[in-house]
């Protein structure tokens, strides 16, 4: 194994974690701030970093979100680590799942921060990739990194946006941000794409929006 590969794996992992550390507020087990969900919000606790607003029912498409990104990104990190493929039939069955899943929320971030049809792109590349390698017309090892990147879309934006955050602190010149102004409420809840969709039914959500986001509309 690479030091590369070693390198990519750990990036991964880490990913995953930090993914998984948002749950807590996706599923109610940590209070909602006022200002609504937001793409960092384990960071503003931390040092005060505001990030993009979700606009995503917490948990409809949140957290099964990202427990399934963190899930992918695991699973391959631990193929690069392997070097196995006994298990890529599990990799590209939650691959698949994933990518049906991020349809009703398809004008989500990222394609609502850049007015780029990307979500929409991720979908097609994921679906016709896994149709590639049953299909036997692509590698599997190429096909799993293929999925593994287009996933990286979005964290990777939320990265950056960090990242320019860390570099202006340390140039001092970074503002800490109030979770209490005034005109900072959350968005309004995307619920379009649930019309019809049975765990919606199932589990009595409304147009109305999620009960936590509520709290300063």
């Amino acid at each position: 194994m690479t030091t590369l590969a070693i390198a990519f794996s750990n990036f991964l992992l880490f990913l995953a974690v930090y993914n998984l550390s948002k749950l807590p507020w996706y599923l109610g087990a940590a209070p909602i701030p006022s200002y609504g969900l937001e793409t960092s919000i384990p960071l503003h606790p931390l040092f005060g970093y505001r990030s993009l607003k979700l606009w995503s029912h917490p948990v409809l498409f949140l957290a099964p979100h990202t427990i399934m990104g963190s899930s992918l990104l695991i699973m391959y990190a631990l193929h690069l680590r392997k070097k196995e493929v006994a298990d890529s039939s599990y990799f590209f069955a939650l691959a698949l799942v994933f990518a049906l899943h991020v349809i009703p929320e398809r004008a989500g971030i990222p394609t609502r921060v850049t007015g780029l049809p990307l979500n929409q792109i991720a979908v097609g590349m994921i679906l016709s990739t896994i149709a590639l390698v049953f299909a036997h017309v692509l590698p599997i090892h190429v096909g799993m990194m293929t999925v593994v990147l287009v996933c990286l879309t979005a964290p990777i934006l939320e990265l950056s946006k960090v990242l320019s955050c860390i570099f202006k602190m340390i140039q001092g010149t970074y503002e800490r941000t109030s979770p209490d102004e005034p005109a900072d409420a959350p968005m309004t809840r995307n619920m379009g794409g649930y019309s019809g969709c049975p765990f919606a039914k199932a589990m009595d959500v409304t147009l109305q929006g999620y009960p936590s986001d509520k709290q300063k509309e």
